[in-house]
């Protein structure tokens, strides 16, 4: 609901959890301030100090939004209210701030979806919730008023938010009522919602024969699709995410399909299917149709959506923003990140391509390799004559660099090189020194595991401990099957995954270390903007200063290499 602009003698402010201002198009809670605002409530000290909060930007000179900044000893109202500023710079109102939600990592403004359904015209009320299951799985449900109780009407209903809404916002099933049970004083009764009847809520399979199995293939996925997802049935057509399928439920989900069809994929010398393969094919009937086709005639980019652009902003949509892996290769670091950004754009992550292919098309030698090939797929989805948007976490920041210098000779604009907690490797070392350390990653299997569990055990709920030592003492295949175990006791795995699929990543680490130590920059022209997080001596931006040509943009992260890029 557009609320307009701040008037006269009053300060408006949308600021996050830091005080700080928030960008255009994201939600933050509203402040008010200016000669308007009262002292304080009347007799309720303690409600006081938690609504009235000392003034962030007071005695700091001008203030982009609204007018000058009172001197110090100024306070702002903490409305409790959250909107975002639109491009036009006037402020729309979301709703309050109890109706956030956190859902696998996400934070989400349930009234943000609200006002996107209550646009509907056949819609006369709505309201959205996060419900549990009896599995424990969170999922959003809308309640609506005005509309006819179907599985057509929520099959249209869910098209229309999805048109609109980013698809971790859309819910995953709808409930419709007569009315909306309101409380003695007239608000809506959130008690009194009932719980989905989750049978009614999936496409209707019997009334739309085109949904239903068509071959003994798609019915075995249907059934473990829908096991998976805690659904009744599953179409053909339904993708796996907006059913409500995540990234951790992905991975079960591959690891299920990569064994029981196993024995078939081997004898058509098929790879495994992978997480990127699956962002790329997320319905029943394309899965299928890849299983039957060779793999090996068909082209997998290592690009992976991360985030499409809203749909409100798809005519003025801003260049991609190209997310680089870490050294493990995958991506999902940047899965979390993304959600937190501007939709004005879309988000590319760029995934190792060993993790893609079992051929030799994902091995490689050197950072300058790896950089030109991942440039030859940016390009094919780069509007023309656009800047690029670069971002690299931890090795990807090398490889980032590299491709920022690369377009930079070629002739392209590099609007933004973003690095990660990443160093460039000191180059004033001993002759032969790099032979030593190729053999030392090579050999201590050891180092290499506990490198790459300690970073994946970061998405995990319980905390694991990897003692170095004792992994020393035991053989590699030892090694692999105790981390392993660690890290499904702390969840960060599924509990189905093997220790074939747990090498697959050591081994790509294990290349892209290597890369690392023979990697040597040559200067760029452009800026460098270093996240460097808290006790990070390695990533010194004076490590940087020789490959730039400008000065280095550093901003200090809380958090340790690993938590900086996870949510607090």
């Amino acid at each position: 609901m557009p609320i307009g602009h701040p008037i006269a003698n009053t300060e408006i402010y949308l600021l996050d959890e830091q005080l700080q201002p928030a960008p255009i198009g994201v939600p933050a809670e509203l402040y008010i301030g200016g000669v308007n605002l009262a002292r304080a409530y009347l007799k309720r000290a303690d409600l006081t100090a938690e609504r009235f909060v000392p003034h962030p930007f007071a005695g700091r000179g001008p203030q982009a939004e609204t007018g000058p900044v009172p001197e110090g000893g100024a306070r702002l109202y903490r409305t409790g209210d959250v909107a975002r500023y639109r491009p036009d710079g006037a402020i729309e109102y979301l709703g309050r701030i109890d109706q956030q939600v956190k859902l696998r990592g996400v934070r989400i403004e349930l009234g943000e979806i609200e006002a996107v359904l209550l646009q509907h015209p056949e819609i006369r009320e709505g309201v959205v919730q996060m419900r549990e299951d009896e599995q424990g799985e969170k999922r959003l449900v809308t309640y609506v008023v005005g509309v006819q109780a179907n599985a057509e009407t929520a099959g249209e209903l869910r098209s229309y938010l999805q048109e609109q809404l980013p698809p971790y916002m859309v819910p995953a099933f709808f409930v419709f009522l007569d009315a909306l049970p309101l409380t003695s004083n007239g608000k809506v009764d959130f008690q009194a919602l009932p719980d989905p009847d989750r049978s009614q809520f999936l496409k209707n399979t019997e009334a739309m024969p085109l949904g239903r199995p068509q071959t003994p293939l798609q019915e075995q996925l249907a059934l473990m699709w829908a096991e998976l997802l805690h659904l009744p049935q599953v179409g053909i057509h339904d993708n796996f995410f907006e059913l409500g399928g995540h990234s951790l439920l992905a991975v079960q989900l591959l690891n299920r399909m990569n064994k029981q069809f196993g024995s078939w994929r081997k004898a058509h010398r098929l790879p495994a299917i992978s997480l990127t393969t699956l962002f790329q094919v997320p319905t029943i009937e394309q899965v299928a149709t890849l299983l039957q086709t060779s793999l090996r005639s068909l082209h997998l980019s290592p690009l992976v959506t991360l985030q499409p652009v809203e749909q409100t902003h798809r005519l003025e949509a801003r260049p991609p923003l190209f997310c680089v892996h870490e050294g493990a290769g995958n991506v999902s670091s940047f899965l979390r990140l993304v959600k937190h950004l501007c939709h004005d754009r879309p988000y590319y992550g760029i995934q190792a391509p060993a993790l893609v292919t079992t051929g030799d098309e994902g091995r490689f030698n050197s950072i300058e390799q790896i950089a030109t090939t991942y440039i030859n797929e940016l390009l094919a989805v780069q509007p023309p004559n656009a800047p690029f948007f670069l971002i690299g976490y931890s090795f990807g920041g090398l490889v980032a660099f590299e491709m920022a210098r690369q377009l930079e000779q070629q002739g392209h604009a590099v609007a933004l090189l973003a690095i990660l907690d990443t160093h460039p490797e000191q180059q004033d070392r001993a002759v032969g020194v790099e032979e030593e350390l190729l053999s030392t990653v090579e050999e201590d299997c050891a180092q290499r595991i506990l490198e790459i569990a300690e970073a994946m055990v970061r998405s995990g709920k319980k905390e694991a401990l990897f003692p170095y030592e004792e992994l020393r003492r035991l053989q590699p295949d030892e090694q692999l099957a105790y981390a392993l175990a660690q890290l499904i006791e702390a969840q960060a795995v599924p509990e189905d995954m093997d220790i074939s699929q747990f090498r697959r990543y050591t081994q790509v680490y294990e290349m892209h270390e290597i890369c690392f130590r023979r990697y040597r920059p040559k200067p760029y022209a452009g800026r460098i903007t270093l996240f460097r997080s808290e006790g990070r001596e390695a990533a010194d931006p004076s490590l940087w200063a020789p490959f730039s040509a400008e000065a280095v943009e550093v901003y200090n992260v809380s958090g340790d290499h690993n938590s900086m890029v996870a949510e607090p």
